[in-house]
């Protein structure tokens, strides 16, 4: 064995953490950390912190083997900060990188005191909502984990209860009778909700930092389980498992923040979003059978494009994505678009060359609005590259403002990155 060095990264909390992981030839780990409580400061923060444990070890850049990230769930922008700065020093230095759920995190830090109990981790979500995850103990490996429930959101006093619900489908497969060991920092953001109840233990209540997180991911590191830095994406989670009386008296199947427009290809379009015969242009739901006419357009107008695999990772996530047609169902444009709980996330926009300047992207735009309306919410991001003087002109027409930076988001040539401008705009 050789010596490894790997980074993590976790911003999806209210603070951030940058830790290393130097593993020696006989497999002995030591990690430093540096914590950042400035929550406006995620990224600004995130490479120097990176420079001083590097400095402290002795090491370079280009003495990092791989990147553990926090995925998500959690805050929006955190979750975009560390999975941005993963892949652009996952790309600048040519190494792969590794997403942990900050759920299993979690219940990392809880294994230790969860001797045969199932772990639960909760962590707020805002709303009185909280991210849940359920784990335990494998059997054949007691120092690993397993999912029971993958990530998921629910309401923070039907947490307990559906525990419950789940109880007896549980103990048949396991053969016993099991307990519930809670742990996140929901305990702290909803106590009088989740704690104090019988029979149920407790563990830590805090968001897990990058010192787990690159912890979690040395046992991944031997496995091979890295992937490539395009490969990388932030985990919101949208699928609600519990309901409130009233969104179930309105029929709901979840929480309308939380959930996508039904939309796709072969159902029809609202009267406000498809072509009225004399148009000459419809906007209609991306599929699998788009993708190669949409990554074409994407490598001629981007500088860093996405690949087929992207986009398809992306459909298969339920991103609503959106073609614009003309009357030959010739595809001359796209948007591609995430719904989490509270903002929507402008990932791309893009028309072919020979048909921009005609109002297209315009009309993409405002199909992303509508429908980010139909969805609850009021707002949407998007980042840009500053030196895109065209699409940011584009936007500002649009009524997006800047908001702020984001040093390094994108990856450049030669292993520089350049900065993005972060821009929203509040839609009535």
């Amino acid at each position: 064995m050789t010596n490894i060095n790997l980074i993590g990264i976790e911003t999806s909390g209210s603070g951030s953490s940058v830790a290393l992981l130097c593993a020696n030839e006989q497999g002995n780990a030591r990690i430093t950390v540096r914590h950042n409580t400035l929550g406006q400061q995620h990224a600004e923060r995130l490479l120097p912190m990176l420079d001083e444990l590097l400095e402290e070890a002795g090491l370079q850049k280009n003495d990092i083997h791989g990147i553990a990230f926090g995925q998500g769930p959690g805050g929006f922008t955190g979750l975009r900060i560390a999975c941005g700065a993963a892949q652009g020093l996952g790309f600048g230095l040519g190494v792969p990188v590794y997403p942990v759920t900050s759920l299993r995190a979690t219940a990392e830090l809880a294994r230790a005191q969860a001797s045969g109990l199932y772990i639960v981790s909760v962590l707020d979500a805002r709303m009185n909502e909280v991210f849940m995850g359920v784990y335990r103990q494998d059997a054949n490996n007691p120092h690993q984990l397993e999912t029971v429930q993958g990530p998921c959101l629910i309401a923070a006093d039907q947490v307990l209860f559906w525990l419950e619900s789940q109880r007896p489908e549980w103990e048949r497969n396991a053969g016993r009778q099991i307990r519930f060991l809670l742990a996140g920092n929901a305990l702290a953001a909803y106590p009088d909700i989740l704690l104090g109840h019988e029979g149920i233990a407790y563990g830590p209540s805090e968001w897990a930092g990058a010192d787990t997180i690159v912890q979690l991911a040395l046992p991944a590191w031997h496995n091979k389980s890295f992937i490539q830095a395009d490969h990388a994406s932030p985990l919101y989670v949208r699928d609600k498992v519990a309901f409130t009386t009233q969104e179930r008296e309105q029929g709901a199947g979840g929480n309308p923040k939380a959930s996508l427009p039904s939309v796709n290809s072969s159902q029809a379009l609202p009267e406000n979003s498809g072509r009225p015969p004399e148009d000459d242009y419809l906007v209609q739901a991306m599929n699998e059978g788009h993708i190669d006419a949409v990554v074409a357009i994407e490598q001629a107008v981007q500088e860093k494009p996405w690949t087929k695999g992207n986009f398809l990772d992306a459909l298969k996530a339920n991103y609503p994505g959106w073609v614009i047609t003309d009357r030959q169902n010739t595809i001359l444009g796209f948007a591609m678009q995430m719904l989490a709980p509270d903002v929507s996330h402008l990932l791309l926009i893009g028309v072919t060359p020979g048909f921009q300047g005609q109002g297209l992207g315009a009309r993409l735009l405002a199909f992303t609005e509508n429908r980010l309306k139909e969805a609850g919410l009021d707002l949407q991001v998007l980042e840009v590259r500053p030196s895109n003087r065209q699409a940011r002109a584009f936007y500002e027409r649009h009524h997006y403002v800047q908001i702020g930076m984001r040093k390094g988001y994108y990856s450049g040539n030669n292993g520089e990155s350049e900065d993005a401008l972060v821009m929203q705009k509040h839609v009535a």
